[in-house]
């Protein structure tokens, strides 16, 4: 519910008082040049936000597996009455969690407006938010996986317009791929849902160690 508030202050911002009164589209003015962030490559548009992503997604990975924060949010992830058990504080985590995922979304779309627009127009979420859960599902929440399946949804996401210009190909089988491709990842869990099928012993995801619960 926070997003729609914030999707629609934003939008309020960009359309009156933070609005470009010379531009064609509603959109803030263009930032100064010495906020831009340098190209790697000047011909281009890989800019030093992509390096930034790539240092966070080492730096989640060392928070969620080599620190005690990072193992109570995939414990409370995976099961709250053991987190709960465990005296861990379940709400505390979610915010916790909720407030990394949302400063590295806003980590992300400050590289898009440093890096490649230079502005910020009023429709610019686009569905980012969509393809970032799928490409999560993708992945199985491993912040290294998000590394090559953010490169495969780019690819499909921006290789889908230049197919359908140069081959023909309706762009809504990209769509349909992508679909499939989130299908075929949740079929273990729905099949076991549907036939009331257990998890094996041993591969729930959750350890409880000595300690817990004192």
């Amino acid at each position: 519910m926070m997003n729609h508030i914030m999707i629609r202050l934003t939008d309020y911002l960009v359309k009156n008082p933070m609005l470009d009164q010379k531009a064609s589209i509603p959109r803030t003015p263009y930032i100064q040049e010495t906020a831009y962030l340098p190209k790697i490559f000047p011909s281009f548009r890989l800019h030093w936000g992509f390096i930034i992503a790539i240092a966070m997604v080492f730096l989640v990975y060392f928070v969620l597996y080599k620190t005690t924060l990072g193992f109570e949010i995939r414990t409370v992830g995976l099961n709250q009455s053991a987190a709960r058990y465990a005296g861990m504080n379940v709400p505390k985590n979610f915010i916790i969690a909720m407030a990394i995922s949302g400063g590295l979304a806003g980590l992300a779309g400050s590289g898009e407006v440093l890096g490649l627009n230079y502005n910020l127009p009023a429709a610019f979420i686009s569905g980012y938010g969509f393809d970032a859960i799928a490409i999560a599902l993708l992945a199985k929440s491993n912040p290294l996986g998000i590394v090559p399946s953010a490169i495969l949804w780019a690819a499909l996401r921006n290789g889908a317009g230049l197919m359908q210009i140069r081959a023909g190909i309706s762009i809504d089988l990209i769509n349909i791929i992508q679909a499939f491709v989130i299908m075929f990842i949740a079929a273990p869990r729905i099949v076991r849902w549907i036939y009331r099928i257990k998890v094996e012993r041993g591969k729930t995801g959750v350890i409880l160690t000595k300690g817990w619960g004192k």
